[in-house]
């Protein structure tokens, strides 16, 4: 891509601390960037079904032993 960040909306997390107020913000429901994500989201994942991991796991043929 031409410019990478324009696929990551939002602040940009550069220690601990950006975490925790990363963490505080979304748990309080501050979420300014939601719509931005969500349409990056839409753009780049075609495949909304569902079941992510299990599709990863079945293409790279890992089964679980019992």
């Amino acid at each position: 891509v031409d410019n990478p960040m324009d696929y990551m909306p939002g602040e940009k997390i550069k220690d601990i601390s950006g975490i925790i107020n990363f963490l505080d913000d979304i748990l309080s429901g501050k979420d300014e960037w939601k719509e931005e994500r969500r349409k990056v989201n839409d753009w780049v994942n075609f495949d909304k079904s569902g079941d992510y991991c299990k599709k990863i796991l079945d293409f790279l043929q890992i089964k679980k032993d019992n």
